[in-house]
């Protein structure tokens, strides 16, 4: 965190994207990283499967290209770590870049929903506005507590999409529990069996 504070009602985050923030956060980065390391790893166990591997590896690399990780990383090569200022309090968001000059002035009304991502969070726009459809706060430009507050303060802007959220985080937890449930069931079906045949094994030996 390069420099934060809150003005009363208001909410200031400043201070330049570390690198991985700049590609797209673990997110984004670490699926692709670990499915190229993997496919890696396969190859010099089989070299003969290097085709098949070659097919495997556009998963990850198109995985990568619609997360935009080429592009941000282009962007940062050309232009560097992207530095700015983001302010949020009751009226709504504004940016400013590394100079101070205002780049974006949204209302509340004009933002959708949000999504909370590992590295900050996502504001995204009902219409563009200058060529943008969003607006990122990241984590590092602010403290635990301000942080929290933010995201409270997003909550309460934006009920339809909080609720959308928890009900999605909601549904997730259910689908994880069914899921447990079941791999449980087949683990017990599956030990039966085998304790089964083993039983008639060793019944019918001599």
């Amino acid at each position: 965190m390069d420099g934060t504070q809150a003005n009363g009602t208001t909410l200031v985050g400043e201070g330049q994207l570390g690198w991985l923030d700049s590609l797209g956060g673990k997110g984004a980065l670490f699926p692709v990283v670990m499915g190229l390391v993997a496919i890696a790893a396969m190859a010099a166990f089989d070299r003969f499967a290097s085709f098949a591997l070659a097919l495997g590896a556009l998963v990850p690399l198109w995985f990568a290209w619609r997360m935009r990780i080429p592009q941000n990383l282009l962007n940062v090569m050309r232009r560097g770590r992207p530095a700015f200022r983001v302010e949020l309090d009751d009226v709504g968001v504004r940016t400013f870049d590394a100079a101070g000059k205002p780049t974006l002035v949204l209302k509340w009304f004009e933002v959708g929903t949000y999504h909370v991502a590992d590295h900050g969070l996502v504001l995204s726009m009902r219409v563009a506005k200058n060529g943008v459809n969003a607006v990122f706060a990241p984590k590092a430009f602010f403290s635990p507590t301000e942080w929290s507050a933010l995201e409270e303060l997003v909550r309460s802007k934006l009920p339809g999409a909080a609720k959308a959220i928890d009900d999605a985080k909601a549904q997730a937890v259910v689908h994880r529990r069914q899921a447990l449930r079941r791999s449980v069931l087949y683990w017990l079906l599956l030990i039966a069996l085998f304790a089964g045949v083993y039983w008639l094994l060793v019944r019918q030996a001599p």
